[in-house]
């Protein structure tokens, strides 16, 4: 019989990329399936990671190690780092300039205190990367985390409910042909930020979902506008009332008729004089 107590040690194994497909990388609004890892997975894995970047090191001592969500989206941000594009509008997340710290630095120094105190960015910015393409992915994490977002706990529910509409914002906003730089991006970032304010009234911000859909089956006939600002803090119940009957007022418009889709949904404007 041995006198060494045997020791059994944990293999640590880095899971694959998920950015890297091994074929074109479709572009705009995408949908990618959530990870299904288990915290143990996602912690083995960036331990492995840890042992070659002093980052991750530092973040896997300062996380939850059983905060799957935010294991999967730190995964997520390593796996980004490790992605290039051969595009002009490629965001190397690993480049620091000046003294400035690299998004990917900030990206895993802030994550442990926001899923501390306003897990539902967490949240939000995960269901982001989950349908957008590469670009957009980088783009939102480093703006949206370059806010404080883990002092706004007070628009949690708000996050809430964006995150149901996420889908149908990339769709509006990120479809279409490549333009070369980040226009589409940004519009995607100011309607996702624009309904995260304390006066916005949650179920007006998920009716946001039957709003795009109305307007995408009319555009094509009329010239359809909407001001989100009136939308999420209009009456709950007379939006709802309207939106139901909107459909069968823009059947009955004229071809080529300009409106606004907000002031019919707020204030119910006769808009078939």
């Amino acid at each position: 019989m041995s006198l060494f107590s045997k020791v059994s040690k944990t293999v640590l194994t880095k899971l694959p990329n998920r950015f890297l497909t091994g074929g074109f990388e479709p572009m705009g609004h995408i949908t990618r399936t959530p990870r299904a890892n288990s915290a143990n997975e996602l912690i083995n894995s960036l331990k492995s990671y840890a042992k070659e970047n002093e980052l991750i090191d530092k973040f896997v001592k300062s996380v939850d190690v059983n905060d799957t969500k935010t294991l999967s989206l730190a995964h997520d941000i390593v796996d980004l780092s490790k992605t290039q594009e051969m595009l002009p509008t490629n965001i190397d997340i690993n480049v620091s300039k000046n003294g400035v710290p690299s998004i990917f630095s900030y990206l895993l120094e802030k994550l442990p205190l926001v899923s501390k105190n306003n897990p539902s960015a967490i949240e939000l910015a995960q269901d982001v990367v989950n349908h957008s393409d590469i670009t957009n992915a980088k783009y939102f994490l480093a703006r949206f985390f370059g806010n404080p977002v883990e002092k706004m706990s007070d628009i949690a529910p708000q996050m809430q409910s964006v995150r149901k509409i996420v889908p149908n914002i990339a769709q509006d906003t990120l479809s279409g042909s490549y333009t070369m730089d980040f226009s589409k991006n940004n519009d995607f970032f100011k309607f996702v930020t624009s309904l995260l304010s304390k006066d916005a009234k949650c179920e007006n911000i998920e009716s946001i979902n039957k709003i795009t859909e109305i307007i995408d089956k009319y555009s094509s006939k009329l010239q359809l506008t909407c001001n989100l600002d009136n939308i999420k803090i209009a009456d709950t119940a007379k939006l709802k009332e309207n939106l139901e009957v909107l459909p069968q007022v823009l059947e009955n418009l004229p071809a080529g008729k300009s409106l606004d889709i907000s002031e019919f949904l707020t204030k119910n404007t006769n808009l078939t004089a």
